[in-house]
């Protein structure tokens, strides 16, 4: 949280001290890329996430998020870009069985990953769309963002005391759906516009996100003002 902090504003001149302290320079000390640290840390936490380590993991997330937001130097994005970290977030999205983890938890993390995947295409450059059109499953992606927007949108009515809880969970889970149709419906516009020619065996294409974003709208207009609210708010 502090390393979050100390990025707040977008300062440029601090998230690319974090990666490399020496700024380029030569120095008997041994550097920290404090980027890559908190990669590996959540790169570690991935596969046993459980109710004892997700607020930790969505730490981690929205860490990386600060890494990149706004960075303009494009540095912390190349370097993440070349780790392990998109597949981890991935795999965190489209997880169907949390052991232990509440829901609403599940959806913040799912904000959390989502608004990582969009900070890392902010600014020039192409680098990032043309590797996640490469890695990422769209298809179940989208089947993800669906679920989750469901899930906020037909959630049983809770008893008296819990409405309000109940009505932040509703949200909560409708802004992961939305954040990932955001995702999607960029990488979509970028192949539909760009001359990206997927790779044999890419996940990517514009059948799969055609198909993926019309099944989400399919749902009653998945983009409403709850959802947008409750982004707002999960990306501060």
């Amino acid at each position: 949280e502090m390393l979050s902090l100390l990025c707040e504003g977008h300062n440029v001149q601090m998230q690319d001290y974090l990666r490399d302290p020496r700024e380029g320079q030569d120095s008997a000390v041994e550097a920290v890329d404090l980027v890559i640290e908190v990669h590996d840390l959540l790169v570690q936490l991935e596969p046993s996430l459980d109710e004892s380590n997700v607020e930790q993991a969505i730490l981690c997330i929205d860490c990386l998020t600060e890494f990149v937001q706004g960075n303009t130097s494009l540095g912390n994005m190349a370097s993440l870009i070349e780790s392990k970290a998109s597949d981890a977030m991935e795999r965190l999205v489209c997880r169907q069985r949390f052991e232990g983890v509440p829901a609403d938890a599940v959806s913040r993390l799912r904000t959390s990953v989502s608004t990582w995947f969009l900070a890392m295409l902010e600014g020039e450059g192409t680098v990032a769309e043309e590797r996640f059109l490469r890695t990422l499953d769209l298809e179940r992606l989208s089947a993800v963002a669906a679920t989750a927007y469901m899930a906020g949108s037909t959630a049983p009515s809770a008893a008296a005391g819990d409405a309000d809880d109940a009505a932040e969970s509703r949200e909560r889970a409708m802004a992961a759906g939305y954040s990932l149709s955001t995702l999607i419906k960029h990488l979509h516009d970028y192949e539909e516009h760009a001359a990206f020619v997927p790779r044999a065996g890419s996940h990517g294409g514009s059948v799969v996100t055609s198909r993926s974003l019309g099944a989400f709208d399919a749902e009653g207009d998945a983009v409403t003002a709850a959802a947008k609210r409750a982004m707002a708010g999960a990306i501060g």
